[in-house]
């Protein structure tokens, strides 16, 4: 029995050793090296993204249990201006679930009817502005019914490479007022 062993090392990271091992004699030619390296790399890179998922993963979660601690609601718009994520806060002040609104445009779930197109114009010209943020007072309806008002702190993402610009709020100091009746 003939037996040959690589390390597989991707990015100064071993991961192991692949050991080839035949009962004939193999034939040490540069193509069968070239073929036996290509096949540890893609075994490698595969190990790799694996890792890096995993370690993605567990960044992602650590992050959102961050978000979810905090005590003022945290909403994140994608550019189109719909909704990418809504913090525990969000979901307790609002009635909705992170999981019904994500994707849904802000204004639709955020702004009460009567003025979503008045906060609609608002979030537009504050995205062509230099600044890097805004800050704004507005009105909720809640699913229950309830209507709260809302001072947002609104700090403005961009993405050049990507030719992106989103926004995440932030409800400024923890106020919330209902409306007087």
């Amino acid at each position: 029995m003939i037996a040959t062993s690589r390390k597989i090392v991707i990015q100064s990271r071993e991961y192991g050793f692949v050991v080839i091992c035949s009962s004939k004699t193999w034939h040490n030619s540069p193509l069968s090296r070239e073929f036996v390296d290509h096949v540890i790399e893609d075994i490698g890179l595969a190990l790799f993204s694996q890792d890096t998922a995993l370690k993605l993963k567990i960044e992602r979660d650590f992050n959102k249990d961050i978000v979810d601690t905090i005590q003022a609601l945290m909403v994140t718009i994608h550019p189109c201006g719909t909704i990418l994520s809504f913090n525990r806060r969000a979901e307790e002040v609002t009635g909705y679930r992170e999981q019904e609104i994500v994707d849904k445009y802000w204004v639709d779930v955020l702004i009460t009817p009567q003025e979503r197109l008045e906060y609609q114009q608002l979030f537009s010209e504050s995205l062509k502005r230099p600044h890097a943020s805004i800050n704004f007072t507005a009105p909720l309806l809640t699913r229950d019914g309830i209507r709260r008002y809302i001072n947002w702190h609104g700090s403005i993402r961009t993405n050049i490479e990507k030719g992106q610009v989103g926004m995440v709020m932030l409800e400024r100091l923890g106020i919330m007022l209902n409306s007087p009746e």
